[in-house]
């Protein structure tokens, strides 16, 4: 999708989370069966042995299918937790665990010490539009981009619809670059 450089973010999220929401249920399912098999299938894959991953919130591509197939060859996986001074860490998510739903409604692990980024192998990250450069758009909290500003050897994948794609995106001084963008259609590596 082109985007004129001077459009407002906050117009553009509005765009952006119109065209997610118009993914069917249908395709939603798809997508997440895709993206597992397309990480799975990657270089990324045997090596990433610590993964930080989402829980699908307001029509996210979910990384569900992601989480068996990572639980299935014995890989440790996290959830992103929102603190009290709104800093994202991640914590431990294993199977059954009890997750609590945090300020925005989203669930997160209850029991467990944080865990900070740069202990990870790999993050998904959600992504409301991307570039093939790696500039991410977000919700608009910061919360990824204060939390990924420090780390050098996490890979962080950005996990978005094809659709969602703005070519023109600029990036902010604040924002932290995905060395990888996951779509329904494929992993794509950034420029």
């Amino acid at each position: 999708m082109q985007t004129p450089p001077d459009t407002d973010k906050s117009a553009l999220r509005t765009q952006l989370k119109q065209r997610r929401a118009g993914v069917s249920d249908s395709q939603q399912r798809q997508a997440c069966e895709a993206i597992a098999r397309h990480l799975v299938g990657s270089a990324l894959w045997p090596d990433a042995t610590r993964i930080a991953l989402y829980l699908p919130h307001n029509a996210e591509i979910s990384p569900l299918a992601v989480a068996d197939a990572a639980r299935d060859a014995g890989k440790t996986l996290f959830l992103p937790v929102v603190g009290d001074n709104h800093a994202l860490c991640f914590k431990a998510w294993p199977a059954g665990s009890e997750l609590r739903p945090n300020r925005f409604g989203i669930p997160e692990p209850a029991a467990g010490g944080p865990v900070l980024a740069e202990a990870l192998d790999c993050i998904l990250v959600p992504l409301l539009g991307w570039n093939r450069r790696g500039v991410r758009l977000g919700m608009g909290g910061g919360y990824y981009d204060r939390a990924l500003a420090a780390i050098s050897d996490t890979t962080l994948v950005g996990v978005g619809y094809a659709c969602q794609e703005c070519d023109t995106l600029s990036p902010e001084a604040w924002d932290v670059s995905m060395n990888y963008i996951l779509t329904e259609q494929t992993l794509i590596a950034c420029d």
